[in-house]
């Protein structure tokens, strides 16, 4: 199952923390990587401020 993350972010926001990410993950559905088969990396995130 492949998981979708959409973040919305205030136009000034800093960049999101790797624990911020991490915990948003955790807490999602179907992201558990010990049974979730497609993971990624969250290290590739990466956003655009408008």
């Amino acid at each position: 199952m492949l998981v979708d993350v959409y973040i919305s972010l205030p136009k000034n926001a800093d960049e999101p923390s790797q624990k911020d990410l991490s915990a948003l993950l955790a807490n999602a559905p179907n992201a558990n990587q010990s049974t979730c088969q497609n993971t990624f990396k969250i290290s590739n995130f990466s956003h655009n401020v408008g």
